[in-house]
This record gives structure tokens, C-alpha cells and sequence, in this order.
């Protein structure tokens, strides 16, 4: 897994929810299931090659250690 260390930045998992509203709009709201120390690794060279990416996207890895809030996904 590496270097502890390496994982100094914090994310927030968040699952999206879509509902609609009276007037049948739809409202997005966002829960939070908790949060996770990372690693962020952006994809380059060869990784971005064989991701297949045609678009100008920026295509970043987080890398997280195993945790139960992970077990929901």
C-alpha cells in the first residue's frame, strides 16, 4: 500500500440523490457517508492512453485504505 504518510489530503464521499419537487423540478441534494484519508494520483502516459480518453478531461486517482465506510459501495 505504501507510505502512510502519503496519504495527508482529506476527502468527503457524498452519494447524489435526485428528486423532484412540486412543480416537477428535479432537486439534486447530496448525503455524506463519511470521510477518508487519500493519496491523489493524476493518471499520465501510458495509464491515460489506456484509459481510452478522447475528451480533454482530468482523470485523477484516489487512492484510500480499506475502510467499512467503503463497504457501502
Amino acid at each position: 500500500m505504501g507510505n502512510p504518510s502519503r496519504f495527508k489530503r482529506r476527502i468527503e464521499l457524498q452519494e447524489r440523490t435526485l428528486t423532484l419537487g412540486p412543480l416537477q423540478q428535479e432537486i439534486e441534494s447530496y448525503t455524506s457517508w463519511g470521510k477518508l484519508w487519500c493519496d491523489i494520483k493524476t493518471i499520465r502516459g501510458r495509464e491515460y492512453l489506456d484509459a481510452n480518453t478522447e475528451k480533454q478531461e482530468i482523470v485523477t486517482r484516489f487512492i484510500v485504505r480499506h475502510s467499512k465506510t467503503l463497504e457501502r459501495f
